[in-house]
C-alpha cells in the first residue's frame, strides 16, 4: 500500500479499499506513501470523453523497437490509471483496464517490473508487509479476497479494487518475490509534484520527454546489468520510449501492449498512431 498509492492521497486510499470491503477500514494518518502524488494532472487521457468505456477489452500488440530479443525484452504496458473526478463508470473501465494488464503480468511471470509512479524499489513480501503494518488482521481478510486465481471477467467488485491499487501493487502483493521497481529518483519526483503544483510548464511535452528520459536511465541501469533478461515497464499510454532507448544505443527490444474496447476501433483515443511516435520509431513499428 505504501509503495503504490500516492496519486489521489490517504483519503482515496481509504475510501477504495471501504469500496472494496464490507465495513470502514482505518488508515494511519502517519502512513508515507511513495507513489508520485498527483502525478496522473498530467495525463488527461483517463478522462471522461465519449468513448465506449462499457465493453470488454481486447488486448493489442507491436513491436516499438525491432532491437536484439537475444538481449532481452521490454514489454511496454501502456496503462489508464487512476484520476481525479472520475465518474464511477469510467471508474469501472479503468479497473478492467488495469485487471487486464494484471492478468498480462501473472502470464509472463516477469521478476522485475518498472511502474511509472513508484518512488522506491521494494518486493511484493515488502509490499505486503506494509500493508498488514497499515491496516492488521484486516488486510489479510480484504486480500483474501483477491489473491485467489484470475477470472477471465472480474466483478465489479475487483474492478474497483484494480482502480485504486492498479496492476502493479496487485502484481506485487500477490508474488512476493517480485521487485517493483521505480522510474525515477525521490528528487525528480519532488520537481513533477512542484511543477504541477505551479501551473506546470506550458509544454506537456516537455514534461513527458523529462519523464520518460528518467524511466529510460532507470531501466538501462537495470538491462545493462542484466543482459538477455526481460523487464516490464508499466507506464501512461500517451508516452513513448523508443527514441530515448535508440539516443542510448540500446539494442533491447521493446513491445508495446495496450487494451481497447472490443465494440470500437479507437486507436486515435489511445494516440498510438504511427504519427504521434518520434520519426526515429517509425520504422520500428508494426
Amino acid at each position: 500500500m505504501i509503495a503504490f498509492l500516492g496519486a489521489l492521497g490517504l483519503g482515496l486510499i481509504a475510501a477504495g479499499l471501504s469500496a472494496c470491503s464490507d465495513e470502514t477500514v482505518p488508515l494511519a494518518d502517519h502512513i508515507k506513501l511513495p507513489k508520485l502524488k498527483d502525478s496522473t494532472e498530467f495525463d488527461s487521457i483517463a478522462k471522461e470523453t465519449d468513448v465506449d468505456d462499457t465493453a470488454d477489452l481486447s488486448q493489442h500488440e507491436r513491436t516499438e523497437l525491432a532491437g536484439d530479443a537475444s538481449k532481452g525484452t521490454l514489454y511496454f504496458l501502456r496503462q489508464l490509471h487512476n484520476a481525479p473526478g472520475l465518474s464511477e463508470r469510467r471508474q469501472q473501465f479503468i479497473g478492467l483496464y488495469q485487471y487486464r494488464i494484471l492478468q498480462f503480468l501473472e502470464e509472463k511471470k516477469i521478476k522485475h517490473v518498472f511502474a511509472e509512479a513508484m518512488t522506491e524499489k521494494l518486493t511484493g513480501a515488502e509490499a505486503g508487509r506494509q500493508m498488514k503494518d497499515a491496516y492488521g488482521a484486516k488486510w489479510d481478510e480484504i486480500f483474501s479476497q483477491y489473491a485467489g486465481e484470475l477470472s477471465p471477467t472480474p466483478s465489479d467488485k475487483w474492478k474497483t479494487f484494480a482502480f485504486y491499487l492498479g496492476a502493479d501493487a496487485l502484481y506485487g502483493l500477490r508474488n512476493p518475490d517480485v521487485v517493483l521497481h521505480p522510474v525515477a529518483s525521490v528528487s525528480e519526483n519532488q520537481l513533477i509534484v512542484r511543477l504541477i503544483k505551479e501551473g506546470a510548464p506550458k509544454s506537456r511535452r516537455f514534461v513527458y520527454d523529462m519523464r520518460e528520459s528518467w524511466a529510460t536511465r532507470e531501466l538501462l541501469d537495470y538491462i545493462n546489468q542484466h543482459p538477455g533478461e526481460d523487464v516490464v515497464l508499466i507506464y501512461g499510454v500517451v508516452h513513448s520510449f523508443c527514441d530515448d532507448f535508440q539516443k542510448a544505443g540500446s539494442d533491447i527490444q521493446i513491445k508495446g501492449i495496450w487494451w481497447e474496447p472490443k465494440s470500437a476501433g479507437i486507436r486515435s483515443y489511445y494516440r498510438l498512431n504511427e504519427n504521434e511516435l518520434p520519426a526515429s520509431c517509425i520504422s520500428s513499428v508494426q
